[in-house]
């Protein structure tokens, strides 16, 4: 017993004296990192202690960046409750960290992506390392001609369902909340080019379980003590998480014994069934070069299927929402678009082919416009692995670094008048400087999913704009919401269909 209790002291004196050692090393390394940061300029309105934080709960944070990065200079220092962060909107450091040296930057999991890490997990989004580079070369091509393909028809049947809503309340006089229909929409769209997932399960599953966690992830992303709070939000929040994952896990362990009922752990296995969606051409690369659906690829394709329902429509909805509302604001843009669709749809009523809508060049600019003028996603965040050079100032590592994709894209030196809404700027693609027009990110980590958001999003506004005429509810259907991202309507856009 004597033994065991000296043992027993010696371990407890040796955790402490580790504990000690690591706090002393943190904060050295934090010490360090404040001081060698105190060479950038710092953005005005801090308070000692708590830094920008009030000012920045007390305003739209992305717009007071931008504010603040106008006014200093290049690089900009922000404190948040003692957390530096350093914002940056010049196309060349924002191709350093994106391209030349991404090398040096992770992702910032531990701060901005973490409300949002019960969705994305170990996915594409946030992989690092070998892990990502597998990854990506294992879905990049699933996101090519073949699923571009059949995403035409997949999108007319969305926005032929939504027809259906439209011309029921056509001309009465009520109202619809478009920016909902867009994200309902969205969502049954890349249901079923990932899980062949008709409407109706979309329409019963996601309503419940995926949107429900993503408003509580915006909540906690600019409210962060909600995830220590044990409340009444706090369990429901960890149960839609739970079950969300167990009807992935369940649909994911049905497709692999449907499509490999006899795989027993040998490399390139082939299923007797055609691949009729994304999840089915992974599951066959598993397949062929792993031969087993082991618990961890299991887990990882939960998280690759979450990470593609967030990427693949709240980005889609917001720009439909922002293009359909500039559209009714500017009459002459309306009747372009609709003069390509008459083009573009055939008259017997059967689907226009991916070439027709290809070349809706109009229309497609429509969409750049609405994305590059409402910055959906205004703002990104890197870490520095290792010590780098933004400018004119010395980065230590450890540093969190702001990439204001809405203050380039407002930047009057690059986009001449940025507030007014002008689809003519990308008619000419090779007038848009490299960097300067970021909605779906550059460099080797840009979105798999841009050319289908897009592609998807011509089809879906040009059908509704060649079908109805549309007027908003009221002045205030452009306003921002000022606290989701991506950046939707305040009053979910609500329109008057005729």
């Amino acid at each position: 017993m004597e033994v065991d209790a000296k043992l027993l002291l010696e371990l407890l004196l040796g955790a402490v004296l580790l504990f000690a050692l690591l706090s002393a090393k943190r904060l050295a390394s934090f010490a360090r990192r404040k001081l060698v940061l105190r060479r950038v300029p710092k953005a005005p309105e801090s308070v000692p202690v708590l830094g920008h934080a009030l000012t920045l709960m007390r305003n739209v944070p992305w717009d007071k960046f931008c504010e603040w990065k106008s006014k200093c200079g290049p690089v900009v220092r922000v404190n948040i409750m003692q957390k530096e962060l350093i914002l940056i909107d010049d196309p060349a450091l924002l191709k350093q960290v994106f391209q030349s040296r991404m090398q040096r930057y992770s992702k910032d999991v531990d701060f901005s992506y973490y409300p949002f890490m019960c969705l994305l997990g170990t996915g594409l989004v946030t992989a690092e390392g070998k892990l990502w580079r597998r990854q990506r070369s294992m879905v990049s091509v699933h996101f090519r001609v073949e699923i571009l393909d059949e995403i035409v028809g997949i999108s007319m049947k969305g926005a032929l369902r939504l027809a259906k809503k439209l011309e029921a309340i056509r001309g009465t006089g009520d109202h619809v909340p478009l920016a909902e229909e867009f994200r309902h929409l969205t969502l049954q769209v890349i249901g079923e080019a990932i899980l062949s997932m008709s409407h109706e399960e979309a329409d019963k599953v996601f309503p419940l379980l995926y949107l429900p966690i993503m408003e509580e992830a915006n909540k906690r992303s600019l409210r962060p003590w909600r995830q220590y709070m044990p409340n009444a939000e706090w369990f429901a929040h960890r149960r839609r998480i739970a079950d969300l994952d167990a009807y992935i896990k369940g649909l994911l362990r049905d497709r692999w014994s449907r499509r490999y009922p006899d795989a027993a752990g040998d490399e390139g296995a082939k299923s007797a069934l055609p691949a009729e969606d994304i999840i089915d051409r992974i599951m066959d690369d598993v397949a062929k070069y792993q031969g087993t659906f082991t618990s961890q690829v299991e887990s990882q394709l939960c998280y690759e299927i979450k990470t593609f329902m967030l990427a693949g429509h709240e980005t889609s909805a917001a720009m439909l929402s922002w293009a359909l509302y500039e559209l009714t604001q500017n009459p002459e843009c309306m009747e372009r678009v609709r003069r390509e669709a008459e083009e573009a749809f055939p008259e017997d009523g059967t689907f226009p082919t991916k070439d027709a809508i290809s070349k809706m060049d109009y229309t497609y600019a429509v969409l750049k416009e609405a994305l590059r003028k409402y910055s959906v996603v205004p703002v990104v965040t890197r870490v520095t692995k290792e010590e780098d050079v933004l400018g004119d100032y010395k980065i230590p590592k450890g540093t969190t670094i702001g990439l204001l994709l809405q203050s380039v894209h407002h930047r009057e030196d690059l986009w001449p008048n940025p507030d007014k809404f002008d689809p003519t700027r990308f008619l000419e693609p090779n007038k848009v400087a490299p960097y300067t027009f970021l909605p779906f990110i550059d460099g080797p980590r840009n979105c798999l999913g841009q050319h289908l958001a897009l592609l998807e999003g011509r089809v879906i506004l040009a059908y509704l704009v060649k079908t109805f005429k549309f007027k908003t509810l009221t002045d205030r259907e452009g306003e921002k919401h000022s606290l989701v991202v991506p950046i939707a309507p305040a009053t979910h856009m609500r329109m008057l269909v005729e």
